[in-house]
């Protein structure tokens, strides 16, 4: 919006980060916590690689972001806890932190731990869009009930979260239901968690 045709933005996950001509061909290099997929089962990132093209980045003045919104401490009850301390995914990520020139993240809260490894950090809060087809399918919660709503947004690693809502709701009298909405958004499987 505010450069028009001034710059492209290319997404890709299948970067080649030792072809430093296709990397000098950017101004800017912006990693979701600058960790690779594995292009398969058996062959491994290529860390080494894009560790050199950091390094080549700020030898030519590339700027690099890395964005991340997730604490690398994952909680005992997350389902890749085990593997996160296997692969040292939290050792990596803190390294990571000190690699790039800027850091993004969602909270103040969450910019204040990552300030220990990086203080160029920028605050983008979560949001939803609510012009995204995804909430075009059924708005019917949107709809004004001049109740108080409750809204939960999480993913398949919140299980254990949500199971602390079991049973809340049953608890709570009827006048106080009738002032409320509960509304829960990206969970797939809630009647594993929840019986009606």
């Amino acid at each position: 919006e505010m450069f028009g045709d001034d710059f492209d933005v290319v997404i890709r996950n299948d970067v080649n980060w030792r072809d430093l001509d296709y990397i000098s061909s950017f101004d800017i290099i912006y990693s979701h916590k600058g960790l690779l997929t594995a292009p398969n089962e058996t062959t491994p990132p290529d860390m080494e690689g894009f560790f050199n093209a950091l390094d080549y980045c700020h030898q030519n003045n590339i700027v690099t972001i890395m964005d991340i919104d997730d604490y690398w401490h994952l909680g005992q009850y997350h389902p890749m806890n085990r593997q996160s301390i296997i692969s040292k995914t939290p050792e990596l990520l803190m390294d990571n932190l000190k690699r790039f020139d800027y850091i993004t993240t969602t909270t103040e809260i969450f910019a204040k731990e990552i300030m220990k490894f990086n203080k160029n950090v920028e605050v983008y809060p979560n949001a939803i869009d609510t012009e995204d087809p995804q909430w075009k399918e059924d708005t019917s919660f949107m709809t004004p009930t001049g109740k108080i709503r409750f809204g939960f947004v999480m993913g398949s690693s919140h299980g254990k979260d949500m199971e602390q809502f079991q049973g809340v709701v049953n608890s709570l009298p009827k006048d106080v239901m009738d002032k409320i909405q509960i509304v829960l958004c990206g969970i797939s499987y809630l009647d594993d968690v929840f019986h009606y």
